[in-house]
């Protein structure tokens, strides 16, 4: 086995300088002639050097194979040419990838994964160097940018479908339902519109290209990308709103989202929104439990001008959230980043069974706000002692959600508007980490907050006088 080992590890320095000759003089390559509205048709045929860009006769110095697990292979630099994409090696990581559409891939060399939006996705076979190339499971790659792949007697083909424009609202929908994949804006007109969302329910790519619009998405698959519009909502919407419980308005949301982890995120990425709210759930981001998002640098403005008392602010978390929320700007009326992420049903002391705080990663945002964030859950958060330590009767619970109400002051940027508390609002928990942060105490029905040793605490509520 050591002689295997050291045989492997001899084939990597040498196959590593080799490729690293070779992509120095391709470290980001760029193919004009890929025209991103057009439909994309490529075809390799198996140990053939051969192969087509749209009926166009190519050429390539290394024949796609099927290896050892069943798996075509094929150079990454020509499936980069091929589809477009940027290609790269970083020769310390003994890593190669390619970035097409702001979707960024990684290969490490000799290992089963690939690396794709922050995330780790195992592959059923590995990338490897032949012929001083670097071979990548085809499938894997092409299907991450979005291509479909389909095998006929020895010959692959990857198809991109081309996109498609729309000017107007009537447009958008249609799109939506004839399958369009990919939908990008054009001089958009939202004349005509009549209904305060969009319904989206299965994956695709919608581009607004700065389209200026007033309404709203809601998602209810995986694989959807939503980037670059305008979003302001308007008087308009408020009228054609559901009725609210109370007989007023109902949820005013700008994007809604409802998938799952057992596929691609969904991606909400270069929106600026400036959203009115009123109604019951009124976030200008609404994360439903258990969705699985990357959100992205966004520019969101919440406005309260009606001074609704359950307005819940920028990006609201729900139980179960995974993924990422980075890079985004937030001026929210009240809160910055209302959530439940642990949903709970009862106090934390009286659990049955094990509770996970939403691993969602919130890093590097900024936000202005009254409340940095609230706590939505039914009975008493911390539990009915107020004790915010873990002890054997909430399953660690209370010590995770210490930590992750600490790693959201530590790693966003919070400036705190003036207005704290705001008069008859209504009666959540309110998390002010400003506070807490800064030594100062808080005080949550008769129990007061600090941190020690970077876990919150409670401390003696002062006597009355």
């Amino acid at each position: 086995m050591s002689t295997v080992h050291h045989s492997r590890r001899a084939f990597r320095v040498i196959a590593t300088i080799a490729i690293l000759a070779l992509l120095m003089a391709a470290m980001v390559l760029t193919v004009s002639a890929v025209d991103e509205e057009e439909e994309i048709c490529v075809q390799m045929t198996i140990g053939q050097t051969n192969y087509s860009i749209n009926g166009v006769p190519k050429l390539m110095d290394s024949a796609p194979y099927v290896n050892s697990d069943d798996r075509t292979m094929v150079p990454l630099r020509v499936l980069g040419e091929a589809l477009g994409a940027h290609v790269f090696w970083e020769a310390e990581q003994d890593t190669a990838g390619a970035i097409y559409d702001s979707q960024m891939i990684r290969f490490k060399l000799f290992e089963n994964t690939m690396q794709m939006g922050g995330r780790t996705i195992t592959m059923d076979t590995e990338s490897t160097i032949q012929n001083g190339r670097t071979m990548i499971p085809l499938r894997a790659a092409a299907e991450a940018f979005g291509y479909e792949v389909s095998y006929e007697e020895g010959t692959v083909t990857l198809v991109r479908p081309g996109a498609v424009i729309v000017s107007n609202f009537k447009q958008l929908q249609q799109a939506i339902a004839d399958g369009a994949r990919y939908i990008k804006a054009e001089n958009f007109n939202t004349a005509g519109e009549t209904t305060t969302k969009v319904v989206i329910e299965r994956p695709l790519i919608l581009d607004g290209q700065g389209a200026k619009i007033d309404f709203g998405f809601e998602v209810l698959s995986n694989g959807v990308t939503i980037k670059n519009f305008d979003i302001t909502t308007s008087d308009f919407d408020k009228v054609v709103s559901a009725p609210g419980s109370k007989g007023g308005p109902g949820d005013c949301i700008v994007v809604e989202i409802h998938n799952d982890n057992t596929g691609d995120p969904v991606v909400i990425t270069g929106l600026n929104i400036v959203h009115d709210i009123f109604g019951n759930k009124n976030s200008a981001i609404y994360l439903a439990d258990g969705s699985y998002v990357e959100i992205t640098n966004n520019n969101i403005k919440v406005e309260n001008k009606e001074k609704n008392s359950y307005e819940r602010g920028g990006i609201f978390v729900g139980s179960g959230v995974s993924g990422k929320i980075s890079g985004n700007t937030i001026d929210a009326a009240l809160t910055g980043f209302p959530m439940s992420p642990i949903g709970l049903a009862t106090t934390l002391d009286k659990l049955t069974e094990d509770v996970k705080v939403a691993p969602v990663v919130i890093t590097d945002n900024k936000v202005t706000s009254i409340y940095v964030t609230k706590m939505y859950a039914s009975g008493t958060l911390f539990g009915e002692d107020g004790n915010v330590l873990a002890d054997d009767n909430d399953f660690g619970v209370r010590e995770a959600l210490s930590q992750f109400l600490v790693d959201l002051e530590k790693n966003n940027t919070f400036t705190l508007k003036d207005g704290y508390p705001v008069e008859n609002e209504a009666a959540y928990v309110q998390c002010r980490l400003d506070k807490i942060m800064a030594g100062a105490p808080y005080y949550e029905k008769n129990v007061f907050f600090n941190v020690t040793d970077g876990k919150l605490v409670a401390v003696p509520a002062p006597a009355e006088e």
